[in-house]
């Protein structure tokens, strides 16, 4: 999935004309904390509501305050990955999209890309969730596919996560069915780490409440 993929249609755009209060107004009235500023179709910067709260006088133009204006975006062709980091990293409610000229293609919300990411096999799709802390110099995704599909299992995707201890990981997978108990003993029987199992049924409420606690066990 690319970037572009991720663009939202409701965010709006702030000239270098606008006022402070302008986008304030905008920033509150579509729920925002970052907004793009662009002169005509070109990209120049994101604006934060923090940085324009440190300021007296709302009248003035953005033009007046281009120091604030921060660089972040992501070009169409990137990945959505990169996208999520940079809105992650900088902690942003959205991010703009550009070409290869720096013109503006639209903006990406957070909200629109969790939206979007809900919908992914890996998140939606009815099936059991795995746990596994293992060490980095053992970490072999071949081996751990074919101790899944050993099972008559299916390894829908997965992600790895560091440890505190830079020595381990933990790798967590989203696998084809509900019932992983025959997984968990494979696992066990090669001698792997099993921090825990997660099983999502086709009821939503249940599949709530096993989010919630996934969540709560990764402390997030």
């Amino acid at each position: 999935m690319l970037a572009v993929e991720l663009i939202s249609d409701e965010i709006p755009v702030l000239a270098l004309g606008d006022s402070l209060q302008q986008a304030i107004t905008w920033m509150d009235e579509f729920k925002m904390t970052h907004l793009p500023v662009l002169d005509k179709h070109k990209f120049l910067g994101m604006i934060s509501e923090s940085d324009i709260y440190e300021l007296d006088n709302w009248d003035n133009s953005l033009q007046q305050h281009n120091e604030l204006l921060t660089p972040q975006s992501v070009s169409k062709g990137d990945h959505a990955f990169e996208a999520i980091r940079i809105l992650g990293e900088f902690k942003l409610s959205s991010l703009a999209v550009t070409d290869g000229d720096g013109r503006y293609l639209g903006a990406i919300s957070i909200a629109h890309t969790i939206n979007i990411i809900s919908k992914l096999s890996l998140i939606e799709d009815v099936g059991g969730i795995v746990m596994l802390e293992l060490n980095v110099v053992d970490y072999s995704m071949s081996e751990i596919a074919q101790i899944i599909e050993s099972n008559g299992v299916q390894l829908l995707g997965s992600y790895v996560t560091a440890n505190t201890d830079s020595k381990k990981m933990t790798v967590t997978l989203k696998l084809n069915k509900k019932d992983v108990s025959s997984v968990l003993q494979t696992f066990e029987r090669y001698e792997y780490t099993v921090l825990g199992s997660f099983h999502i049924t086709d009821s939503q409420d249940n599949v709530q409440d096993r989010f919630d606690n996934l969540m709560n066990y990764l402390n997030i």
